[in-house]
């Protein structure tokens, strides 16, 4: 390890000056108005076209479709669970482990936590139309 640690140190002596030179260059190019104008000017150019162009190239629509599969599936194995959870309290009531009102409550719940997504979509379209002042 230490071998090719000291290729490295001595490696990179060797190119230092170079580097350094390089270096140099840049800043002494860059420390010219015109030239920071120019070099912003192209940084802010590329910035405010990135989105639009990727948006126009349908990265939008696929990110929007990759989300929405995610929401469905996170959707249908908590809709299982559910499933589960409601067909066992049931079995539990029938049998007489547990009361039907610990059975309807649970079902209670499971309609709650159905709701919650569509709750808060509707809370978030709303909150978007919002205004203040």
């Amino acid at each position: 390890m230490n071998k090719f640690l000291n290729f490295i140190n001595k490696k990179s002596a060797q190119y230092s000056p170079e580097i350094m030179e390089a270096e140099a260059k840049i800043n002494e190019l860059l420390a010219k108005p015109k030239m920071q104008v120019l070099v912003y000017s192209c940084a802010m150019f590329v910035a405010m076209t990135a989105t639009p162009m990727a948006s126009a190239a349908g990265f939008e629509a696929e990110g929007k479709s990759m989300a929405d599969t995610v929401f469905k599936g996170i959707y249908a194995i908590v809709g299982v669970v559910a499933l589960i959870v409601a067909l066992w309290q049931a079995v539990e009531a029938w049998s007489g482990r547990k009361s039907w009102m610990d059975f309807f409550h649970t079902l209670i719940w499971i309609v709650v936590a159905a709701a919650t997504p569509a709750l808060v979509a509707w809370l978030w379209k709303k909150g978007q139309q919002m205004v203040f002042g």
